[in-house]
């Protein structure tokens, strides 16, 4: 039986408060979610980056201020035989161009999170949420690079004197092998005739297009001198021109969007594959992507918001070659 003394430090014991090790904070100091935050920002910018592809691509610049930029662009000149006494007068011109590029509006994907719903979830939620909301900005900014990359292979040229973009048409592209991979070695071969680098060239199809030309075997037969492997279900090149799959390709009638301030509309109903190098495409960031969230009280939940301020626009036009049909495919 304790005593009254005993009795009443065992009450103080079981009643005193426990210090509580909150595995947000920094130090064991300061915002209990710090850490949480740093995580979730850092699982939006994993997810965004490892989803982007046209946006790891294409020409990207950053500004500090103003609304827009300006990418310049300029052209070849020619030379000329001397005789000894003939006097050089710098009679060449260079042809030049500039481009602007204009800021859209905010780019954001965003999630309100329950406080009771995280509570009783039995997996953790934030991270899966975060992937999505990365992989939701990197999908719609891919998007809409591919477009600008076959408008641009539609464009005029850029430069006096100089070349605009090409397409190459067949109504069998879609669906027949060999006449995509023709017509890759044929946009190399548009390329090569406008003196266009050979590095930097890539091809981006859709998964369906990309797969088709996988089980074309001589494309991928080292024996033919190809790149790939059959097994894995990857073909590397054709023509030298790296070959990429995405499910981001353009593929329909697409109308403009509020809120951009750039044209990246058109109607791509006939479009099987884009071929580009970077100076095809030029982007301007404004903010790069950043993630805030807030606890709002009145809500009893957590507001969170990943989003980005840049715009995009068609540059060298003839650094783009489209690769689209003709008509409904031959039976």
């Amino acid at each position: 039986v304790r005593s009254s003394a005993a009795s009443d430090v065992y009450k103080r014991q079981i009643m005193a408060d426990a210090t509580v090790n909150y595995s947000g904070q920094i130090n064991n100091t300061g915002d209990i979610l710090a850490l949480h935050r740093d995580q979730f920002t850092g699982e939006v910018l994993t997810a965004y980056n490892e989803n982007l592809i046209a946006g790891n691509f294409f020409l990207n610049r950053t500004i500090d201020k103003g609304k827009s930029a300006t990418f310049y662009a300029m052209g070849e000149t020619d030379c000329q035989y001397i005789s000894s006494g003939e006097q050089l007068l710098g009679t060449n011109k260079i042809p030049q161009n500039k481009l602007t590029v204009n800021i859209d509006q905010f780019l954001a994907a965003d999630i309100f999170i329950g406080e009771d719903d995280e509570a009783m979830s039995e997996i953790e939620v934030r991270q899966r949420y975060a992937q999505r909301l990365g992989k939701a900005l990197a999908r719609t900014k891919d998007k809409r690079l591919f477009q600008l990359a076959v408008l641009a292979a539609r464009g005029t040229a850029f430069i006096k004197d100089g070349n605009g973009g090409s397409k190459v048409e067949n109504a069998d592209m879609a669906t027949d092998a060999a006449v995509l991979a023709a017509s890759v070695f044929k946009a190399a071969e548009i390329f090569d005739t406008k003196d266009i680098p050979d590095d930097m060239r890539k091809a981006f199809f859709k998964p369906l297009q990309y797969n088709m030309l996988v089980q074309k075997v001589d494309l991928i037969n080292k024996d033919w001198g190809g790149m790939g492997s059959y097994a894995d279900g990857k073909i590397v090149k054709i023509a030298g021109i790296e070959i990429t799959k995405t499910n981001n390709l353009p593929s329909t009638n697409i109308t403009q969007v509020d809120g951009t301030r750039n044209v990246y509309h058109g109607d791509f109903t006939k479009t099987v594959g884009v071929i580009a190098r970077p100076e095809a495409v030029a982007t301007v960031q404004l903010r790069g992507l950043n993630v805030k969230d807030r606890y709002d009280l009145s809500r009893s939940g957590t507001l969170i918001v990943a989003k980005m301020l840049e715009g995009s626009n068609t540059l060298r036009t003839d650094n783009a070659v489209e690769l689209a049909t003709t008509a409904s495919p031959t039976t």
